[in-house]
């Protein structure tokens, strides 16, 4: 409701027009048209309503000293140049009501209050309105060079607030303010939305002032799936109604999802063969955009290329020292969050390592010499993934002698131990030549133990 408070005084002074008046001794005519003292009348020129809701206009007047008001005085408003009564200060039994209550006169006219209110304004509303003042017969006038103009403008919007950013998972109340504070015009208010409106309450807080504030709150918990879905309120009276409509903006933690291509959903753990290269894409779904990272292990990696919300690892020619935990970070104002994809490189077996050992430890690595009827623990390690299979064979006569990685055998004889090892990718070798080496023989013929008491020698004869 806009009131453009230009206050027009006019002072209206009826002069005598003919000497003929000098005879005239009554004032019980139907208009004072005599000389009259001076008539003044305080109102805006132009007040402005929104269609379907209510103004007041105020007004207040005061008439010459010459004259005193009633308590029967009367206030009548016309709707232009006296071409209908749409208020008075009486009751209706005189002036029938023609606005169906619309139009009220809530002023005092013996207080010289002459104000009005219009309610569930409309387009035909918007005219000049003309003020008449009546106390029984002795006084009846018209302002007529003073009549507030009304105009009628469309329904504004309500207000919805607030209408900045939420939280995904963090309950919220928003409020809906209709565009009035006419009393007596309750609204009805309509939630529209993707987010659950059951939960709403309509209020009403009458003012000091007589004016009264209608609002309306829907509480609800925005989730992911109402970022950037419309919000409405709309504000129904008796025949107008208006709307509002926010647009949701829900903040949350990224979302990620590391994939590769050609899989069929998202991947927790990658099988390379040695020599390949991948690409591994880490999209990032989040409210505002987050800054998104790949680490190896702990360590950041520098072969990455970011598209928008996507940081996309390169592996090229990958080889055994790429197998790793690769993590994937995103993080914006509302959080961090990461995820992870375990990257295996396989590849065949590599060449075997022996160690060999016996009752008094480990021997000196390479072929060797030992002697005859030794037992010795033959032990075969080789890297490999995935894991590979062990097994011990020796040449001329060829003979499997273990389908482990550890062989235990007592050498009798020179012998060539070869360990076999074997995966998917490919077979690795490695083998162990063994020289048997013969005993010394010692002959000891039988200790004679002569005492020559009289030298005291002892002869040991070997």
């Amino acid at each position: 409701m806009g009131v453009r408070r230009y206050w027009f005084y006019w002072e209206y002074h009826i002069i005598l027009l003919s000497i003929l008046s000098l005879h005239w001794k009554g004032r019980n005519c139907e208009e004072q048209t005599e000389l009259v003292p001076v008539f003044k009348i305080e109102a805006p020129a132009e007040v402005t309503v929104q269609r379907g809701l209510c103004v007041i206009i105020p007004c207040n007047f005061i008439i010459g000293p010459d004259y005193t008001l009633t308590k029967d005085a009367i206030g009548i408003w016309y709707k232009g140049r006296e071409s209908g009564i749409v208020a008075a200060s009486t009751d209706s039994s005189q002036f029938p009501d023609t606005t169906n209550g619309c139009f009220i006169f809530t002023g005092k006219v013996s207080a010289g209050d002459c104000s009005f209110s219009i309610s569930d304004a409309q387009p035909g509303d918007a005219t000049h309105y003309q003020f008449r003042l009546v106390d029984e017969d002795s006084l009846k006038f018209s302002y007529l060079h003073i009549q507030p103009s009304v105009s009628v403008t469309g329904l504004k919007e309500p207000d919805i607030s607030p209408n900045n950013d939420l939280t995904a998972g963090e309950e919220v109340t928003v409020t809906c303010t209709a565009p009035t504070h006419c009393p007596g015009l309750s609204p009805t208010f309509t939630w529209e939305g993707s987010v659950n409106t059951e939960n709403t309450q309509n209020n009403t807080l009458r003012h000091q002032d007589g004016t009264v504030t209608y609002w309306s709150t829907i509480t609800f918990t925005p989730s992911l799936s109402d970022h950037n879905s419309s919000l409405t309120c709309t504000v129904t009276y008796k025949h107008e109604s208006a709307k509002t409509s926010i647009t949701l903006n829900i903040e949350y933690l990224p979302i990620l999802n590391i994939t590769v291509p050609g899989g069929t959903g998202e991947s927790s753990s990658l099988f390379l063969r040695e020599g390949d290269s991948q690409e591994i894409y880490c999209k990032v779904n989040s409210n505002p955009t987050a800054k998104i990272s790949w680490t190896k292990g702990k360590s950041p990696v520098e072969n990455t290329k970011q598209n928008g919300h996507k940081l996309t690892l390169s592996l090229w020619n990958v080889a055994e020292n790429d197998t790793d935990i690769y993590t994937c970070t995103a993080q914006n104002q509302r959080g961090i969050n990461n995820h992870s994809i375990s990257v295996s490189v396989e590849y065949a077996p590599r060449q075997p390592k022996i160690s060999v050992y016996n009752l008094e430890g480990c021997l000196p690595v390479g072929n060797i010499s030992v002697p005859d009827g030794s037992t010795l623990s033959l032990h075969c390690n080789a890297n490999s993934n995935p894991q590979a299979s062990f097994s011990w064979i020796q040449t001329d006569p060829l003979k499997q002698l273990s389908d482990n990685d550890v062989l235990n055998i007592q050498i009798t004889h020179n012998i060539v131990c070869i360990c076999q090892v074997e995966n998917k990718y490919g077979l690795s070798n490695n083998s162990l030549i063994i020289i048997v080496t013969r005993r010394r023989s010692y002959r000891r013929t039988k200790l004679l133990k002569r005492c020559l008491k009289v030298m005291e020698m002892c002869f040991i004869i070997i």
